[in-house]
């Protein structure tokens, strides 16, 4: 049989040719099926409208096929797809088809293994994917965390022990003053709550913060640890989950405790909770080093956005981003209302989280700007491995906030390698992490079971090394240290001869 590239080159004089210019439609939805097509050159995109949000469902490049299944079933069209720069689409219609058979019907069987090849790839995709937040969420290496639900007998010995009396005393004393404070503010209103009993609690859980990870880090080796950090678990938890910021962590509706959602709580920074001492304990919750350090991570990315964009749209006239894991955009749309002119700014925002894209639709692009907006659900995981295909071309800037905390040594160099490869010469790749200086790790790991992986200014330095970027470029850090950017940039390929 024929290869892939004589098989297109003998069956190409039996389509029609569409040449089609930039934003022009080539299959509206609601169009009747029939046709198969194939790009020839350029670029097109496949999108899909919920509602009054559109997504992207596909960026396709030259040498693909699209609209298959509609060639065969004949059904209508649910997709819009359009061309994004000056392309050439060639159309196979039944006509087509019927003529290629009668001339060679051996390019006719090809032609059709190649459209049910391509179909069985796609629905092979929608099975493994059927719940896509899902599959996203185990897609995250450290994003399952165990709860504390298995049984086993403690030690008798382990009573006799310093660990064990320091954890007790620690702990009854942490709950002591919690019934003390319940009894100072329980029937109080809601709205007049004294902001000395919110510091009082936040005071509170600050040192049980503090005292657990000192604990952690001292006793963490010991082969009775896990029984202790199970009993202080089942003695804080029940307070901790009258605060809406914990009770999300913990229970992960989404998948993963760092959802589109929960980075909107802690960026609005409003306690809500169970009763006056659920307020109390959110309001805790959110002062703390690793909420507050997200609030300054967006304040961070706007200023390096600013720094590097402006610069490129100066140069340029025109700024390509790319946000990977991008949630609700809060950064992105913090840079654009920041320019006095956006004509020249595209970027493409990517989430496996169809609801985060419909949230920065409706509630976060609010404001009139004229930069390009593009939306894509995919898993960012799985396209940083290479098992996506689109064809979203470079970028001069790519950024990541908050997906890399969740990603092993491995996907962590995959996302370099991939990022380095989608990026301009001298365009900039800046990905954000928790850094061990993170006072609220003990806390995040056995109260919350929000398991972040740490890593120090050397751990960042040493994956950059390893990727194709082969160094790290730059360091910056929000005010608390918590959160590091790492940041590197593509090198100019150096003239030959």
């Amino acid at each position: 049989m024929a290869s892939n590239s004589e098989f297109i080159l003998k069956a190409l004089p039996y389509a029609k040719e569409l040449k089609a210019s930039p934003s022009q439609d080539i299959v509206d939805p609601g169009e009747k099926g029939g046709k198969a097509y194939y790009l020839e050159k350029g670029t097109v995109e496949v999108s899909n409208r919920i509602e009054d949000v559109e997504f992207l469902v596909a960026i396709i490049g030259e040498g693909e096929f699209f609209g298959e299944t509609g060639f065969f079933d004949e059904g209508t069209r649910v997709r819009n797809i359009r061309a994004i720069e000056e392309s050439i689409i060639r159309i196979f219609d039944h006509e087509a088809a019927r003529k290629m058979l009668k001339d060679n019907p051996e390019l006719h069987s090809m032609f059709l293994f190649t459209l049910a090849k391509r179909i069985c790839s796609k629905f092979r995709r929608m099975i493994e994917e059927s719940r896509p937040l899902d599959s996203y969420a185990a897609s995250l290496t450290s994003g399952t965390a165990k709860k504390y639900n298995d049984i086993s007998q403690v030690p008798i010995e382990l009573y006799s022990t310093e660990l064990w009396r320091e954890a007790f005393n620690k702990t009854e004393e942490f709950k002591t003053l919690m019934y003390d404070l319940t009894n100072r503010i329980q029937f109080m209103p809601p709205e007049v709550i004294p902001e000395e009993a919110l510091m009082d609690c936040h005071m509170i859980i600050t040192t049980a913060n503090q005292w657990l990870q000192e604990f952690t880090d001292h006793f963490q080796d010991s082969n009775y640890f896990k029984y202790v950090i199970g009993y202080i678990f089942k003695e804080m938890f029940p307070y901790f989950m009258r605060s809406n910021f914990a009770q999300r962590a913990y229970f992960k509706p989404r998948g993963y405790a760092g959802d589109f959602l929960m980075m909107e709580a802690i960026y609005r920074n409003q306690p809500m909770g169970e009763g006056n001492l659920g307020i109390a304990i959110d309001y805790s919750c959110l002062q703390n080093p690793a909420p507050a350090a997200v609030r300054g991570r967006r304040q961070v990315l706007r200023r390096l956005l600013n720094e590097f964009g402006t610069k490129i749209l100066k140069e340029k006239g025109r700024l390509r981003i790319l946000n990977l894991a991008c949630g609700s955009n809060r950064e992105l749309f913090d840079f654009i209302s920041d320019l006095p002119d956006t004509r020249g700014v595209e970027a493409i925002c990517i989430d496996a989280d169809q609801e985060a894209l419909t949230y920065t639709s409706r509630e976060v692009d609010t404001f009139d700007h004229d930069a390009s907006i593009r939306l894509l659900q995919d898993n960012v995981v799985k396209w940083s491995l290479g098992r996506r295909r689109h064809q979203i071309g470079t970028f001069d800037i790519i950024y990541s906030s908050g997906l890399t905390d969740y990603l092993d040594k491995r996907l962590f160099i995959a996302l370099l390698n991939k990022a380095h490869e989608h990026l301009n010469p001298d365009g900039y790749f800046i990905v954000g992490n928790f850094s061990p200086a993170n006072p609220n790790k003990a806390w995040m790991d056995h109260i919350l079971q929000w398991r972040l992986i740490h890593r120090s200014p050397e751990d960042m330095d040493s994956l950059f090394r390893q990727s194709a970027f082969q160094e790290l470029w730059r360091l910056d850090s929000e005010e608390l240290g918590v959160n590091l950017f790492a940041i590197g940039r593509k090198k100019k390929e150096e003239p030959v001869g």
